[in-house]
Order: C-alpha cells, then sequence, then structure tokens
C-alpha cells in the first residue's frame, strides 16, 4: 500500500497532511491556475472539433481527458495533448487505478465488512487496491521528473516543485495517535519523504484530481443538457463575469462563476463522484442524548447518496436545482449533509483546486457552446459496479454540443 493522505491514518496521517496543507494556500492556487486555464483553453478547442464532426461526445471520455491534462499539467508538470491522442499512456494509466474485475470488487466489498480478514490475505489483496503497474509507472516518472529538475523547485509552480521543496525539509516527526510508551506518552514516529512516499502523494493527487472531476464535470453537462433554462442562466453569468476580465478565462473571473459553482455541486448531489465515506472510531464515543456507543477501532460508513436523496434535507431530492446551495439554502440544512468533498480533519486537502479546475472546464464549454441530448442520452444515470473507489456512470454519458447561436 503506497502511504499517502488516503491510505494512511493517525500519525502517520497527520504528518503528511501537515506538511501538504501549505502547498494549497490560495497563493500557491494563483500561481498553479495558468496550468489549468492553458487545459481549459484547448477543451475549448477540443469542443469546437467536436462540433464540426457533428457535435455528439461522450462527455465523460471528453472530460476524462481534459481532467488528465490538467494533472499531467498541475502535477506533473508535462505539456500533453491527451484531448487530442488516441491511445493516450495516461489515460490508459488512470483506467488502470479505478477498474477492476467483478470478483476483485465483491472481494474489497468483503474486506470492507470483516477488517480482520483484510490482514490475514493483506499480501494476496494489496494490487486489488493499487495496481503494481500503476505504482511502478509513478515511481519511474517521480525519478525521471526529480531529475531533469536537478532536485529543485523549477519555476512551474506543479505539485512536483511543492513536493521537492517539501523533501527538501527532510524527516517529518511527530506524535503517534494509536501507540503509546510505558508511562503513556505517545510514541515519537518518523517518516522520510523517499522516492516512494513522494510517488505516492503523486499518485493521490493523479487518482483524485482526475476522476473526481471528470465524473462531476461530465455529469454537470449531461443534467444541463436536460434543464436547458438553468444552463441558460449559467451561460448569461459566464458573458456578465467574463465581460469584466476581457472574456478570459482567468483565476478571478472563474471564482466569481458562483452559479456554475452551484450547479456543479447539485450534480454531485445528484451523482456523488465518490463511494460512501467510511471512518474509523479511535476512541470511545457516545452519542449526545443517546445510549449509543462506539468503541475505538469500529468502522462508521456514511452513506453520502442516501443523505443527497433524503426528503428531510433535500425537498424533490431527484429535481436539478442549483439554488439548493445558495448560502441561505445551506445554512437551513443541518452541517455535514453535503460530503462531495468530506468534512472536518480529513476534508479533501485539494477540494478548491478540484472545483476551479471543474469550473474551469465546463465555462469554456458553456461560453462558446450549448449542450442539448444527444439522440441516445438517457436522463437516468446508472452506476458502472465495475469501477472501484469511485463512481461512474455505466455506458457513457453521450450529449450534442451546438454553437450558442444555434439554440440561444
Amino acid at each position: 500500500m503506497m502511504l499517502n493522505l488516503f491510505h494512511s491514518s493517525g500519525g502517520y496521517w497527520r504528518l503528511l497532511r501537515q506538511r501538504l496543507t501549505p502547498a494549497f494556500t490560495n497563493y500557491k492556487l494563483t500561481k498553479m491556475f495558468p496550468l489549468i486555464v492553458t487545459c481549459a483553453e484547448k477543451l475549448q478547442l477540443a469542443a469546437g472539433d467536436v462540433v464540426k464532426r457533428g457535435g455528439v461526445v461522450d462527455a465523460f471520455n471528453m472530460m476524462s481527458r481534459y481532467s488528465m491534462e490538467c494533472i499531467c499539467s498541475s502535477s506533473f508538470g508535462l505539456d500533453t495533448d491527451i484531448l487530442s491522442e488516441e491511445n493516450s499512456k495516461f489515460m490508459q494509466l488512470g483506467e488502470k487505478i479505478f477498474v477492476r474485475t467483478g470478483w476483485q470488487t465483491h472481494i474489497i466489498a468483503l474486506l470492507q465488512s470483516i477488517p480482520s480478514l483484510k490482514i490475514v490475505f493483506e499480501s494476496f489483496i494489496r494490487s486489488f487496491y493499487i495496481d503494481p503497474r500503476v505504482k511502478r509507472a509513478l515511481i519511474d516518472l517521480v525519478i525521471k521528473l526529480r531529475e531533469e529538475r536537478n532536485y529543485k523547485a523549477s519555476a512551474r509552480n506543479d505539485i512536483i516543485d511543492l513536493l521537492i521543496e517539501l523533501e527538501a525539509l527532510g524527516t517529518m516527526k511527530g506524535e503517534s495517535f494509536e501507540k503509546k510508551n510505558p508511562d503513556g506518552s505517545p510514541v515519537e514516529i518518523e517518516l522520510e519523504m523517499d522516492v516512494e512516499i513522494f510517488a505516492a502523494q503523486i499518485y493521490i493527487f493523479f487518482a483524485a484530481g482526475y476522476s473526481t472531476s471528470a465524473i462531476a464535470t461530465s455529469t454537470t453537462l449531461h443534467y444541463l443538457a436536460f434543464n436547458p433554462d438553468v444552463q441558460r442562466r449559467i451561460q448569461k453569468d459566464i458573458d456578465e463575469v467574463f465581460a469584466k476580465h476581457d472574456n478570459k478565462i482567468c483565476y478571478e473571473s472563474i471564482s466569481e462563476l458562483k452559479l456554475l459553482e452551484m450547479a456543479l455541486k447539485e450534480s454531485m448531489r445528484l451523482f456523488p463522484p465518490s463511494n460512501p465515506m467510511s471512518r474509523i472510531c479511535t476512541k470511545k464515543y457516545t452519542f449526545p442524548g443517546t445510549d449509543v456507543t462506539i468503541d475505538p477501532g469500529v468502522r462508521v460508513v456514511i452513506p453520502t447518496r442516501a443523505l443527497n436523496y433524503d426528503e428531510k434535507l433535500y425537498e424533490n431530492p431527484t429535481e436539478y436545482r442549483p439554488e439548493r446551495f445558495l448560502p441561505e439554502e445551506i445554512n437551513k440544512r443541518p452541517k455535514y449533509t453535503f460530503l462531495a468533498f468530506g468534512e472536518g480533519q480529513r476534508k479533501c486537502i485539494g477540494y478548491r483546486l478540484g472545483t476551479m479546475q471543474s469550473i474551469a472546464g465546463v465555462a469554456a464549454i458553456l461560453q462558446k457552446f450549448s449542450v442539448v441530448p444527444a439522440p441516445n442520452s438517457k436522463k437516468d444515470l446508472k452506476i458502472n459496479r465495475k469501477v472501484f473507489h469511485v463512481q461512474q456512470v455505466e455506458g457513457g454519458l453521450p450529449v450534442k454540443l451546438v454553437h450558442r447561436t444555434s439554440v440561444n
């Protein structure tokens, strides 16, 4: 198992989180955002080519390529052309991360339910979670990129630069959550930022940034195709905001597209990109006002999709209504009822980068094009059960792109 923010816990998770959090400040995002802008502009050109060919496209495939383009640029510092490259090695790598055979998926589900089996068969099932080919490819890539940069941060301001800066800080030290000395004090733990730990962080940014953004943006295009009134309001907002910024995609203009951000969240509510969340209890806890107590080691599963469709929280939950995410509407609901990025200490560290990347991609398309249902579009979406870690749509997401003047 690669030790990263997703696959670590306790003291090691805290060490990594403390070191990586400064890499995602607003200042760092503004420095990195020009890389995203370049990718969004490529997406806009690719959408234009789609229209010339008739306009029908698998939104998930198109937005997966855009997301991968962003990840390769902002994480690896690579200039790629994945949007037009038919057999991209990075797309193949991304597929290996999430696709599992049916029997592997069933075994993983069983191991989540019976953790003791996971310990017994750990060496056997390790490749179920992380494909060894993916691990080797990312380690080789990290070695190559560090050598090319002479083990020093460049002026690119990407994730590789940020990790090289962290590597220069040396050994990470902290206190264990789980282990105690004989006197009751926490055991001190250490973690060296070696090549494998370095690659492990790249792995999680690569996996999480690619998949969740692709799913969120493609389902947003799908829902907007079936809700043209909402789409027109978003396009009007895009026109007004972009007019203040020379009609350009930039950090400031994307930050102001609040209606599109709400639409993105509404899409993630209706079709959550991630599976139900789970957390392991670290100390005995009794729920206030009840006699229900959970003990250390107990895994608590949080059914995010069930929350998203709870009529007590969301009136007419199957209706696509971005206004649910107006500040005043959010304040009406209990906390922790929308968990697309998690909450608390383990909230997704890159959620702001992922959100900005997603808004930039959809805005780039809607600035010049409208999306309508394709002849083979299906309004209701089904989950692909062969995909692990995330929730993808079964059968793809066909939509049709048209020039805005054709429908507006």
